[in-house]
């Protein structure tokens, strides 16, 4: 059986161009990890956080 492997490099959607994306968030009691991926699987970026209260606000921005 074969499998599909996505890129972890971050790609860019031009201006303009509608799509829609989903933000996913991994909470664990340190870190946060948060991705951007299109509906279609395309990872746009992927991002983590220290889970303190500079972290969160890093996050939410």
């Amino acid at each position: 059986m074969s499998s599909i492997t996505q890129s972890a490099a971050p790609c860019h959607i031009p201006a303009g161009v509608a799509e829609e994306i989903l933000l996913g968030v991994d909470t664990d009691k340190d870190v946060h990890a948060a991705a951007v991926i299109t509906v279609l699987g395309a990872t746009l970026d992927g991002r983590s956080f220290p889970a303190t209260a500079e972290g969160y606000r890093q996050l939410v921005a």
